[in-house]
């Protein structure tokens, strides 16, 4: 877009980024990869051991599975009122299942 004509191309791709429910989607996925790191305690964790016996992680690695099980769990609710909240321009319910959505309300 710096160009002095960027192509048609250039030129969507940066409406499309640009758009609001795109630039929340990027922004959830780094508010989801900071919220696994900080509440299911994976920052800095990761493991190419396919070996639950020689897991470096030992004792701890139930506590991780625990722990990043509740976070999985927490994070779903949070897309699932996100979803219902907040339009986007890709997805429209049916009539019949508007009552579910709360699209003109103030978000949670």
């Amino acid at each position: 877009m710096k160009a002095t004509e960027p192509s048609d191309v250039t030129r969507k791709m940066y409406e499309h980024y640009n758009l609001p429910d795109v630039v929340r989607e990027d922004k959830m996925r780094v508010v989801k990869l900071r919220f696994y790191d900080e509440v299911g305690f994976t920052a800095g964790k990761s493991c190419e051991v396919k070996n639950m016996y020689k897991c470096p992680y030992r004792e701890k690695s139930k506590r991780l599975v625990k722990d990043g099980g509740i976070a999985k769990s927490v994070w779903e609710l949070v897309e699932y009122y996100d979803s219902h909240w907040n339009r986007t321009h890709t997805f429209s319910p049916a009539a019949c299942e508007m009552k579910w959505y709360h699209y003109d309300e103030p978000g949670v």
